[in-house]
This record gives C-alpha cells, structure tokens and sequence, in this order.
C-alpha cells in the first residue's frame, strides 16, 4: 500500500512511487478511468505503468498521488518531476506523463461518485500535495488537455494557483454514421474520385485482404507486422517509426500485452497478396475506437492502402454498431478529407505561490499574451492584404 501523505474532510491521499506498489491499485485505476468523458486508455494503469516502467529518463522521476474515500479510489495524478535551471539555480517543475508515444494525460478522477463532485477542491489538494511532495518545484504543466476537462474548467475559472490557460491545437474524431452510404455520398467529390481509382486498382487484383478484428482474441504478434508497415513509410525514413528506436518498440512491447490483457488491443491491417501494406495501431476504450498509430506501406502508395483501410474501417463500424466513435486525438489536415469533427485542447500551468513561481507565473502570462498579440496582427495583415486586392 502507498505510503499515506494526509487524511482530510473523510479523503485519504495515498503516495506511490514503485511499480510494485502502484499495481495494487491497477484494476481500480482502470476502471475509474473508464467513468471519465475523456474515453481516453492512455490515463489507464494499464497505459501509464507501461509509460512509468519504460519512457522515465536518467534525470527524471515519478510518483503517483491517488485519493480515497472510504476505501475506495476516487483521483489519481501521475506525475513526472523533471529538473530546469532558473537563474543558475538547480529547480523543478512537475508535468503529467508526457513524450512523443503518450500525451494528453489528464487527473484521472470519478465525477460520478458523491464524494468526488467538488473536483476544483479535490484537484487543488492533489497538485498542491504534489509541490509541498517536491520542495524546489516552481509549478506544474498538464500539456494538451482535451477541452471536455471539467476539472480543470473550474481550475481555470477559480485562477485555482494562478492557473494559466493556453489553447494548444484541435484533435480530430469522427462520430460513426448510421448509414455509411450517406455518409460516403456527404464526403468531398474529388476526394471520393480518389478513392473510386484506388479501389478499382486494387479490384485488379485476386488476393485483397481486410482485416478489422473486433473480438478481444487478439494476435499480439501482429505488434510485428504493424511496425514493419509502419517503419516502411516515411516515419521508418525520419527515424519516427517505432521500430526505428529500440526503447520505443519495447515501451509497446510491454503496452500491448497489458492492452490485450484487458481486451482493449486492436490491429487493423490490409494485405495485398499475402502482404501487409497498410496498418493502424488501435485501442477499443468506452465505445470509442483510438487510432493511435497508422502506418502504410510506400511502395504500395499508388493504392492509396491507408484511405482504403480508413474506409473499410468506417463501413465496418457503421455496419457492425460495436463503437460509436473513431478518434485520432491529434491534428492533420488530412482528416477534414472524412469529415471529421474537431474538439479543443490546452495547456495549463499551476504555479507555487512563491517568489519564483509568481515571477514564473507572470512571465508565462506574458508570453501568451505577447503570441496571441503577434497571431491577432497576422490575421489582420492578410484580410487587409486581401481587402486591397
């Protein structure tokens, strides 16, 4: 059991810094991330062990605060502690698990219980005991929180330890259709020509292959084919692939088997005679299918493999009604070609109320304001550019 920090108003804060120990409360943590709006698996136990067991660095450290009342988990905030300089000095500042491979990380904590409701008094206990846990750190950033967040709404609104707000990017998802056909006729024109040549290319040969498994039996060995896809397009040539990094393909080693484990893993993958040239990395969460990999092939480009995976995808979902949606969290110009909605996400700093965090938390401020300055004059040189034309 976590060591115990404090007991207040019927809330206990537990403190854990081993995996040992923090898989105790795997199974609770799982399913109290299942209760948020998020419907996101990267703030399960399941995702972020694997995260704390392979992506900590050399300087780096963790630790996870986790609430109870009555015996029974209502908050968790994973936190990483990472070391900066200010003005020569040896400091801190503390973040949620962040890096190329997990982002977007959330306290996790149950809205549905009673006890929990007042999220903006439980939220500022946790992140204040997370500081006074780390005596030099100045603040802590939560980097691209989805919009849907009500703890940290109410955080921003209460200037909850000088909270400051900053819009990241959009990420896009798309609401399954309960008639592909109508949905499909709703896409671009040009778009759809596109997707009739890449068909009729493909019609041309004997052996097409769909693969869109949706039971929980899954092939985890399939981890190998995706990464082989994966590494066979433009990430394998930038060195973003994750087979290009060893840390990395173990880091989804160990996620994917806890993934399967809970039923969650899903791999998508189109071959073309016996070949995979086009695959996507997925998680089944709450009703909502993630793609949170998808890699194709670049020798088979001229089949466009990854839009006919998408669409194949897409009619299947429609088809079968097993999830409801198809998120892809992140930002690509690509994905208005179907559709696709778009949600809100920011960044957040709380900062100590001290002298270097007031200093941290009035320069932050003004640094935003100096960029939202500088984004308000481009756009008003371009209309007045158009105007003039």
């Amino acid at each position: 059991m976590g060591k115990q920090v404090i007991s207040e108003n019927n809330i206990e804060i537990r403190l854990y810094r081993n995996l040992q120990e923090l898989s105790k409360i795997g199974p609770a943590w799982d399913l109290l991330a299942q209760t948020m709006p998020h419907k996101s698996p990267l703030m399960t136990y399941s995702w972020l062990s694997a995260f704390f067991e392979c992506c900590i660095t050399e300087k780096q450290s963790w630790f996870v605060i986790a609430s109870f009342h009555a015996g029974q988990l209502i908050a968790v905030l994973p936190t990483v502690v990472i070391p900066y300089r200010f003005l020569g000095l040896s400091r801190y500042y503390l973040t949620t698990p962040n890096d190329d491979q997990t982002l977007s990380i959330d306290m996790v904590m149950d809205s549905t219980n009673t006890h929990a409701k007042d999220q903006l008094n439980l939220a500022q206990m946790m992140i204040e005991k997370a500081l006074e846990i780390t005596p030099r750190a100045d603040f802590f950033e939560f980097y691209r929180i989805d919009g849907i967040s009500t703890a940290f709404k109410q955080l921003y609104q209460n200037k909850t330890l000088s909270c400051i707000q900053e819009y990241c990017e959009s990420g896009a998802s798309l609401e399954i259709p309960e008639n592909y056909q109508n949905y499909r006729s709703s896409l671009k024109k040009n778009f759809k020509a596109n997707l009739n040549k890449a068909k009729n290319k493909l019609s041309r040969h004997s052996d097409v292959k769909y693969i869109i498994n949706n039971s929980n039996a899954i092939d985890i060995t399939n981890l190998d084919v995706f990464a082989d896809v994966e590494h066979a397009c433009w990430k394998g040539t930038e060195g973003t692939s994750i087979k290009s990094n060893i840390k990395t393909m173990e880091f989804y080693r160990k996620l994917s088997a806890k993934l399967a484990s809970k039923g969650w893993l899903r791999f998508h993958i189109l071959e073309l005679e016996g070949k995979a040239i086009a695959a996507n990395l997925a998680i089944d969460f709450m009703g909502s299918t993630l793609l949170w990999k998808l890699g194709y092939d670049e020798a088979h480009r001229r089949y466009s493999p990854g839009g006919m995976l998408m669409e194949k995808l897409i009619e299947s979902a429609s088809s079968n009604g097993n999830i409801t949606q198809i998120d892809l969290m992140t930002s690509q110009d690509w994905y208005d070609n179907w559709n696709m909605q778009r949600r809100p996400f920011y960044n957040y700093w709380l900062f100590k109320p001290s002298l270097i965090g007031t200093f941290l938390s009035f320069a932050k401020a003004l640094k935003i304001r100096f960029k939202e300055i500088t984004v308000l004059r481009k756009i008003k040189n371009t209309l007045l550019n158009k105007t003039k034309r």
